[in-house]
């Protein structure tokens, strides 16, 4: 113990000698508190504050207890003083093995949990610069010899506030709480503590809520601190709780450096600012992030797990958070994943799960299969993109567009003229075309829709035709979220669409090309063209015809309707029983593939998050 009390001086004063004497004089004097034996704690804490009362009750600042205590003065105030003197080396961040100490003083509000114990409290109080001080305590442990505990908080703060306290430092008195005590000895009420059960925790949690909410209804972003070094650990516990759940309160702990015998000996406390977990860990916003990810909004949770993973860079050494900043990564990455194949984005999804993981799975290869159509509408953009620059000569298409539409749009036949002089100029042709062969040439550029069409025409042959199966299944996975989300016109899009494909593909499977006109135009066929071609059944065709009207009349498409989840149910059957023939379409190491659960990053909580189970469950027979 003494080499803890040579190392704190020397800590605390440095090379001043004078400094070094006054600190050991300080450590003598409060040895001889710790060797008090007083078995009665009131005479006790009156010794230490060096307080007593008179004949009449009051309070004095002049210790009357008989003995060799009664000479001796200023027990608290010298060790108030090394506290202080502790706190500001803390503040400065000065080489020593105690914690760092960031204030964010003054403080609007200073909430002290109180037992049966309020030495170390007051260092506190009269340290930390606030302007309201409110007391938690029991009703136990609410009456001091005789007294309210507050009058008694009231006295010594009044007493030690004085000429020690720096000028610039604001300590008011204890404030009146909106809770009171029920009367004690049937005759005074407490106003200037907040009274909370013995027992239990959820009455110390809800009170000290109801106090942060007060605070903040007066002043919404008032600065407020806890000390919860003086109260019952249950109370400690709910204090401690309520603090990291409200956040941004400073939570402080008065502790000790020395301890003799199994109990702290005076002179060597600090001040502990613990560390809230729910910042550290991020609490609030894990959860969020998941509750994000499972209502399947991938881009918000993606989000969310970028700024976790900022917060805890900033502190990845000090609390050893390597393993969970790897965790939020793979969160991150993965909900990059979703995000990018919830949107049809099957090139950016398989390369962003390529980081994410390097192995095979079956995961890897359905994407694999589905970018086949992002592989081959690139492919043939490019060989559009090419002819379009040796047809005009590098001029640029958009510029051709511009002067196009200008020439459609124009009223005055002048400034048809010149416009049509300008296309001629730009695509290097005499001036002898009549417009119709402008639009015909234009038509060309407006080439969206033919790249479209030479995209799902690449897939229709018997080596790439099994991507039309692995986007109905998808498509019925991504039906599944929106329905999840409530977006039920969303859903009922997708569904039809699964009809329209597996209609399509049996057309296909025929030998007949449903996505170009007989004239070569490079528009799709009708899905009620392709019915009566594929099935004899008049009653099927009537049906699919009544379903694609629950789509045709959504208000994002044709009519006024919103659509409901029994319409979407009817979707759903015909999109089933379509869905178990295409999967007779697959063979056996395909239908491997099509297993969709989304398990990519071997975590719990993202497990199915797609719905992909359901793949298997249709498919069962």
């Amino acid at each position: 113990m003494e080499a803890v009390k040579r190392e704190r001086i020397k800590w605390l004063a440095g090379e001043n000698k004078e400094l070094k004497k006054e600190y050991k004089k300080t450590f003598e004097l409060l040895s001889k508190f710790n060797s008090v034996k007083n078995d009665k704690d009131e005479e006790r804490i009156h010794i230490y504050f060096n307080t007593s009362k008179t004949r009449e009750g009051n309070l004095t600042a002049e210790c009357t207890i008989k003995g060799d205590h009664g000479s001796e003065k200023g027990y608290f105030k010298s060790s108030l003083t090394l506290f202080r003197a502790v706190v500001e080396k803390q503040k400065k961040q000065s080489e020593y093995h105690l914690p760092e100490l960031a204030l964010n003083e003054p403080y609007d509000a200073l909430i002290m949990l109180l037992g049966f114990s309020p030495q170390p409290l007051l260092h506190t109080i009269l340290t930390i610069e606030h302007k309201e001080l409110y007391l938690v305590t029991t009703k136990e442990s609410a009456l001091f010899d005789s007294m309210y505990i507050n009058e008694y908080f009231q006295f010594v703060i009044d007493t030690f506030s004085g000429d020690d306290t720096p000028a610039d430092r604001n300590v008011s008195n204890v404030q009146k709480s909106f809770d009171e005590l029920p009367s004690l000895n049937g005759e005074t009420k407490i106003k200037n503590a907040l009274i909370v059960k013995t027992i239990g925790t959820a009455d110390t949690f809800q009170k000290i809520r109801e106090l942060i909410e007060k605070i903040r209804k007066v002043k919404p972003k008032a600065k407020i601190a806890i000390d919860i070094t003086g109260g019952k650990k249950s109370m400690d516990a709910s204090a401690f709780l309520t603090a990291a759940i409200e956040k941004d309160i400073d939570i402080f702990y008065v502790d000790f450096e020395g301890y003799e015998g199994g109990k702290p000996v005076y002179g060597t406390e600090f001040l502990n600012k613990l560390e809230n977990p729910y910042d550290i860990y991020n609490v609030d916003l894990m959860n969020k992030g998941k509750e994000l990810f499972h209502n399947h909004n991938y881009q918000a949770a993606c989000d969310i797990f970028t700024e976790i993973e900022d917060k805890l860079d900033e502190k990845i050494n000090i609390f050893e958070l390597r393993d969970l900043s790897d965790e939020v990564r793979k969160l991150r990455q993965a909900a990059g994943v979703y995000k990018w194949w919830d949107q049809f984005e099957y090139h950016e999804a398989y390369e962003a799960y390529g980081k994410l993981a390097s192995t095979e799975s079956e995961i890897k290869l359905t994407l694999n299969e589905l970018k086949r159509v992002d592989e081959n509408r690139r492919k043939i953009k490019d060989d559009w993109e090419t002819y379009f620059k040796n047809t005009t000569d590098g001029k640029p298409i958009d510029k051709l567009k511009e002067t196009y539409h200008k020439f459609l749009n124009s009223c005055e036949e002048k400034e048809k003229q010149n416009c049509i002089s300008a296309l001629y100029k730009d695509i290097g042709r005499p001036p002898d075309f009549k417009p119709k062969k402008i639009r015909k040439l234009f038509d060309k550029l407006s080439y969206d829709r033919r790249i479209n069409c030479e995209t799902l025409e690449s897939l229709m042959t018997p080596a790439e035709r099994k991507w039309f199966i692995f986007f109905a299944f998808d498509l019925f996975c991504n039906a599944k979220r929106r329905e999840d989300q409530g977006r039920f016109e969303d859903a009922t899009i997708r569904l039809t669409r699964i009809l329209e494909i597996y209609a399509q593909y049996m057309f296909i499977k025929q030998g007949n090309n449903p996505f170009r006109k007989d004239n070569g135009d490079p528009v799709s066929l009708q899905p009620s063209e392709i019915y009566s071609q594929i099935f004899n059944d008049g009653q099927k065709i009537k049906r699919l015809g009544e379903l694609a009207d629950i789509r045709n009349n959504l208000s994002i498409i044709h009519s006024i309707g919103r659509g409901s989840s029994e319409e979407i149910k009817e979707l759903e059957e015909q999109a089933e029983e379509f869905l178990k023939e295409l999967w007779e379409e697959l063979d056996d190491d395909l239908k491997r593939q099509i297993n969709m659960t989304a398990d990519i990053t071997e975590l719990n909580f993202e497990k199915n998050a797609f719905h992909f189970q359901s793949v298997r469950e249709i498919c069962r027979t």
